[in-house]
């Protein structure tokens, strides 16, 4: 084989691979254009606005690399029924602990007669265990809207998916069409609509408007 053989063999072999490059970023690029957008990141690093809820909530652990998923979404299917779902503007997953921390989460859960209990929150964390959701912690915020009547307003409250409850231990505030109370310590079985406001309970009440 001649010196000028070999040579175009090699340019060949250059074009192929530029080509094969080029198509692999082309494909990385529309797989990135999909609603979840992922990125590596250093939690330890995050100071920007896009994280800070998180970090101001403690959520974050420093010098730990995590996944960043904006748009995040995810559905618990139970019996092939929808169970809840969950969606954030950014999460990040921690991969040396194996939870996901979010920014603005709204939780939607479903219940057995059709009607839902609605969450919005401005920080939040799955705990999962086994890649089974044991709990999602809330901070900030925390709004919890039963059978569109009923609403809590607390700033840290957990829902225990497997005891179908939400907890928290610290101030609430509870309206409804006719009453409003506060108190300090709650929980809602999710299934029922039965409430407990443990402590330092005060209500008001007023006639309905019909």
């Amino acid at each position: 084989m001649t010196f000028t053989n070999i040579r175009k063999i090699q340019i060949v072999l250059m074009i192929l691979g530029v080509l094969y490059l080029l198509s692999l970023i082309g494909f990385i690029i529309y797989k990135s254009l999909g609603k979840q957008n992922i990125l590596l990141v250093d939690l330890g690093s995050l100071e920007d606005g896009s994280a800070s809820n998180i970090q101001s909530g403690g959520l974050a652990d420093d010098n730990n690399f995590a996944i960043h998923l904006q748009d995040f979404h995810r559905t618990d299917i139970k019996n092939a029924v929808k169970n809840w779902e969950i969606e954030a503007a950014d999460a990040y997953y921690d991969m040396q602990s194996g939870t996901t921390r979010m920014r603005n989460a709204k939780i939607v859960i479903y219940r057995e007669d059709g009607t839902v209990v609605a969450i919005d929150a401005l920080s939040a964390r799955i705990i999962a265990e086994k890649n089974q959701v044991k709990r999602v912690d809330l901070e900030g915020n925390i709004k919890v809207k039963l059978n569109n009547e009923i609403m809590i307003d607390s700033n840290i409250a957990t829902f225990n998916e497997k005891d179908g409850k939400i907890i928290t231990p610290a101030k609430v505030k509870l309206r409804g069409p006719s009453y409003e109370i506060e108190g300090v310590g709650l929980e809602v079985e999710i299934a029922t609509d039965i409430v407990v406001v443990k402590n330092e309970v005060r209500s008001w009440f007023r006639k309905s408007q019909k």
